[in-house]
């Protein structure tokens, strides 16, 4: 399970050891600082900078010709993304106080410090950065960032972190006995395995990646061996001989919809995501794989529990738009 807001803010290498670029008071061409608020949720103010941090990272996901092409229907898409990701961000904060715990707390301020000194050393060049300050910025200034924005970003994944410990201890509302795993097992987790061809890495052209997805779908209803199906074709690199055993919420909801909707040793129709094809087969699971794999599957249990209560939390949030939102040309949206 992977929230974007995360990914975007940890993927990132960087440092803040330094007091520099806290904030950017120069406005783009929006006419706009990055300290203004142009949105809100319930009380709390939401930066440009930090809706700026969102629509530059979704913005690279397409290319010059998708906005060259269908420019409106683009920005109306990053648009949307940015907002249900601020509604992820502030879902997380506003239950995280529910339960007494405050993205300000001294503890989280420790651990984002403890993690940026510990990232600094990374930047640290003896002959050209001493410091590591140059190597700081460029990251900050590549990724969108201002200092201020990465260190929100890092102490909201550090209070979501105490509030799944919270949640699932002795006494929170996930139960984590024992029992209630094996139950869970038994009653909630499925197994598949699957051929994924990925259309982005690799010479064949879109039409010929789906026709051999389409053939694949085809051989596996007719009954050939579905593990030498994987072998030959699928570019799923992460994925083990025992497939995937999940939950609801572990993976995307449409292959999530279709894996459930399987019977065992029953196989999908092609199944379109992203940049890929998808050919899912449903297997039973195995005692002696939950045996050996307790830890991760509990934790995998515990995980998609606790997102399944953030998730029904977050869809209660509204984000506010002010006139200055309104007035955003998405064109002109870019870092100072």
């Amino acid at each position: 399970m992977k929230r974007l807001y995360k990914i975007l803010a940890l993927a990132l290498a960087l440092t803040l050891v330094f007091p520099l670029l806290t904030s950017c008071s120069a406005k783009d061409k929006n006419g706009i600082s990055d300290s203004e608020s142009i949105l809100s949720c319930g009380s709390r103010e939401i930066s440009y900078g930090l809706y700026k941090y969102f629509f530059l990272n979704y913005k690279d996901n397409y290319t010059k010709e998708d906005l060259e092409n269908d420019s409106e229907a683009v920005y109306a898409e990053i648009t949307e993304a940015c907002l249900e990701s601020l509604c992820g961000v502030y879902g997380v904060v506003t239950l995280c106080e529910q339960y007494g715990i405050y993205t300000t707390d001294a503890d989280i301020k420790e651990k984002v410090n403890a993690t940026i000194d510990s990232i600094c050393e990374q930047n640290i060049n003896e002959e050209n950065d001493k410091t590591g300050i140059k190597g700081y910025r460029k990251q900050l200034a590549a990724n969108y960032m201002t200092e201020d924005i990465l260190r929100f970003i890092l102490s909201v994944d550090y209070a979501e972190e105490k509030l799944f410990i919270k949640m699932t201890g002795e006494s929170g509302v996930i139960k984590s006995d024992d029992d209630t795993v094996r139950r869970a097992f038994e009653e909630e987790f499925i197994r598949v395995l699957q051929v994924y061809i990925n259309t982005s890495e690799t010479d064949r052209s879109y039409e010929e990646c789906k026709a051999l997805a389409e053939k694949i779908a085809k051989q596996a209803k007719d009954g050939a061996d579905f593990d030498a199906l994987v072998a030959n074709n699928s570019n799923d690199y992460t994925m083990t001989r025992d497939g995937y055993y999940m939950p609801r919420g572990w993976m995307e909801a449409e292959f999530e919809d279709v894996a459930f909707s399987l019977g065992i040793g029953e196989s999908s129709d092609v199944l379109e995501l992203g940049d890929g094809f998808h050919i899912i087969k449903r297997y039973e699971c195995e005692d002696e794989y939950f045996e050996k794999n307790y830890d991760m599957l509990r934790e995998r249990y515990l995980t998609c529990k606790f997102y399944q209560i953030v998730d029904e939390h977050t869809k209660n949030i509204t984000i506010t738009k002010s006139e200055s939102f309104s007035a955003i040309a998405p064109d002109k949206i870019a870092f100072n």
